[in-house]
C-alpha cells in the first residue's frame, strides 16, 4: 500500500479499512506465504471478526476471511469455513 494510501492522522487507509485488516488480508491471499504465516493472519482476522461487541473492523475482517477462498489450498478453505463460522455473524 502507498503511503499516501493511509491517513496519518487517523491510522487508516483513505478508504476507510484498517491499514492492520490490510496487511493481514494481503498475507493471508498471497499464495507464496507459508501457510503457517497464512494461518497466522487468518486467526488474527478471526480475533477482529469476533470482538463482542462488534467493532468497525468485523465486518472488513470476515470480508478479509473470505477473500482466502480464492485459495486452492483445501486445507486452507477448510480453515476459513472453522473460522467464519466461529465469527457467528451472518454476514
Amino acid at each position: 500500500m502507498a503511503p499516501s494510501a493511509i491517513d496519518v492522522h487517523s491510522g487508516v487507509a483513505n478508504d476507510g479499512i484498517d491499514p492492520i485488516i490490510l496487511s493481514l488480508r494481503k498475507t493471508l491471499t498471497t499464495e507464496l506465504n507459508p501457510l503457517a504465516y497464512r494461518f497466522r493472519a487468518l486467526f488474527s482476522l478471526k480475533h477482529l471478526a469476533c470482538l463482542d461487541p462488534p467493532t468497525e473492523q468485523t465486518i472488513p475482517a470476515i470480508k478479509a476471511i473470505a477473500a482466502g477462498f480464492s485459495s486452492p489450498s483445501a486445507l486452507l478453505k477448510h480453515e476459513l469455513a472453522y473460522c467464519l463460522g466461529q465469527t457467528r455473524n451472518a454476514a
